[in-house]
């Protein structure tokens, strides 16, 4: 037997050849160990090749805006702008409400002021006042407090009533007084007032306290009031008990004193 018969015929290797491996979602392709055979890459100076239907990019080339997209951009950056100054425009009202409400609280403090050490000043006088070059109404009114019988030790009430209305006696015995300022703004454009007031200070006073003693000016007072008290009746003196004018220096006639 000769040394070709005694060997024995081998299988064919694969060796050269391509190997395809599937898989469920990708299919690889392996080159066997040893194997001379060499990978080619695209030749990148060659024309490419587009399928048919489809243009080829141009390099350089960008994509424009459609005219939907302008509109959109246009309608956003006009909303953002409004936003911004009605935000601008809200500070701004804001802020000038503030002072306006500042000066109409000095005008009601400088008011009440007043009103406490001379409340004859105010007498007559216009309920108009200007204050950093803006205009303002005020409301004057004082009440007297009453004080109401309560049983037993413990806090008094007081109830409010209109000064004006109330007896000589019962001034004098209450004593407490309560002024109440409300304060408006007029408008500009039409000169008109009224609404909600901006301002409104009450204070609780004694108006004998600022006489200090003076028994003169508590006679001026006194008589301030009877005149009052007078032309609230209608400027009719009070009768006595018998009908005819009672005497000067009896009680409900007159005191004899005259006001300076």
């Amino acid at each position: 037997m000769t040394a070709a018969t005694r060997t024995r015929a081998r299988p064919a290797t694969t060796s050269g050849l391509i190997q395809t491996v599937s898989c469920p979602d990708l299919r690889v392709l392996l080159i066997p160990h040893g194997s001379d055979m060499k990978r080619r890459r695209p030749n990148s100076a060659g024309p490419s090749r587009v399928p048919r239907g489809r243009r080829a990019p141009i390099c350089g080339r960008q994509a424009g805006l459609t005219l939907l997209e302008v509109v959109i951009s246009l309608v956003l950056l006009g909303m953002l702008s409004s936003m911004v100054f009605g935000a601008i425009s809200f500070m701004q009202s804001a802020a000038d409400y503030q002072l306006r409400r500042l000066d109409a609280v000095e005008v009601a403090h400088r008011v009440v002021m007043q009103h406490i050490d001379n409340r004859e000043l105010l007498r007559g006088q216009p309920r108009r006042v200007e204050q950093n070059g803006r205009v303002f109404h005020f409301e004057l009114r004082e009440e007297l407090l009453v004080q109401e019988e309560s049983e037993g030790e413990g806090p008094t009430r007081r109830t409010a009533q209109r000064s004006d209305q109330s007896e000589l006696t019962e001034i004098l015995s209450q004593k407490l007084h309560q002024v109440t300022v409300d304060v408006y703004a007029e408008d500009e454009k039409t000169g008109k007032w009224g609404g909600e007031p901006l301002a409104t200070i009450v204070r609780v006073f004694d108006p004998t306290v600022n006489l200090n003693g003076d028994d003169e000016a508590v006679l001026r007072w006194i008589l301030s009031k009877l005149n009052e008290e007078k032309e609230r009746r209608g400027g009719a003196s009070a009768p006595s008990g018998s009908g005819a004018p009672a005497p000067q220096g009896s009680p409900g006639g007159n005191t004899g004193v005259r006001p300076r």
